[in-house]
């Protein structure tokens, strides 16, 4: 009798299949913060290159981006000095042909036309703090090349805002790109 019972509950219990776990798949494209960063800061590299401790004042420069293309850099610095501090204030539009640069392990290209208004203060060549915004003025071609996503090519536009309250306060980064907020 208990081995008849024991086989109805067995039964009666049934046995359940092992639930597959499937792997997260890669994502299919950067997010919009991995864009906003690598984007921001091709914009710092070619702006600490090309203009970082040069004299303020009208720039029309036509130069090499950091990993190749090209871009037109038209607009003014302001400068302000006390003592080592030094503030710059910057209203400059980037025209931008094939230009890249390396993110991370991925290499962005822009192509079109954005505009970068702000200010930056630094002691004695080191940064304490910068409030800067970067934004497409119309849409930009962003592709990006990485191992870990296929590639990516998109049409859009972006607003990038970076902001670092003082030197010992961290660098933060946010913003819109291709209509995703980061």
């Amino acid at each position: 009798m208990k081995i008849l019972i024991l086989s109805l509950l067995l039964i009666s219990c049934g046995t359940k299949k092992a639930e597959t776990v499937k792997p997260t798949p890669p994502p299919s494209s950067p997010s919009a913060a991995t864009l906003g960063y690598a984007i921001s800061n091709l914009v710092i590299d070619i702006y600490n290159i090309n203009l970082q401790g040069k004299s303020c004042g009208y720039h029309n420069l036509n130069v090499t981006c950091p990993n190749g293309g090209a871009v037109e850099i038209i607009g003014t610095t302001r400068c302000s000095v006390s003592g080592a501090s030094r503030t710059t204030s910057q209203d400059l539009t980037y025209n931008m042909t094939n230009c890249s640069n390396i993110y991370s392990d991925s290499v962005l290209t822009l192509d079109g036309t954005l505009k970068s208004v702000g200010t930056a203060t630094d002691i004695s060549g080191v940064l304490i703090s910068e409030s800067l915004t970067q934004q497409a003025t119309s849409e930009v071609l962003i592709s990006m090349v990485s191992k870990k996503i296929p590639d990516y090519s998109k049409f859009c536009t972006f607003s990038i805002f970076v902001k670092q309250a003082n030197a010992s306060s961290l660098i933060k980064t946010t913003g819109t790109v291709c209509e995703k907020t980061f």
